[in-house]
């Protein structure tokens, strides 16, 4: 993790558009930080040096087993979104945040129960109270 961290940082400082490539893969941000290395350097190193934070951040938060949180402004990649975790760990987690919040269950969340309801045995069907 350290030395991916510190490869990222120098690549970052020499050649911005390798460092996105390295943490993204080919896509809008290879693209954008591509463009603006080729017009101006400075935005270029501040675009890579952004992606590389809040992806390392992120990584950290799954690591913990935390949500990640919401879409960060300016970044396309899937994977720096997600801390490099699959959308699997990732809706895991989120859904595992939000019951903890709640205090529903994962079983009641997933079969719709809701415990402050009456069961609704002796009630009658749909059918025999509507005609």
């Amino acid at each position: 993790m350290v030395v991916k961290r510190i490869t990222i940082t120098i690549l970052n400082i020499v050649f911005p558009p390798l460092a996105v490539f390295l943490l993204c893969g080919f896509g809008r941000d290879l693209l954008i930080n591509s463009i603006l290395f080729l017009l101006a350097v400075i935005p270029a190193h501040i675009h890579g040096f952004y992606i590389s934070f809040v992806y390392f951040s992120r990584k950290r938060k799954v690591r913990k087993g935390v949500y990640p949180g919401p879409p960060r402004a300016l970044i396309y990649s899937e994977k720096v979104q997600n801390g490099g975790a699959t959308k699997r760990e990732v809706w895991k987690q989120k859904h595992k945040q939000e019951m903890k919040q709640s205090g529903v269950s994962l079983k009641d969340r997933l079969f719709h129960r809701d415990s402050s309801r009456k069961s609704s045995v002796g009630r009658g069907s749909y059918f025999s109270r509507n005609g």
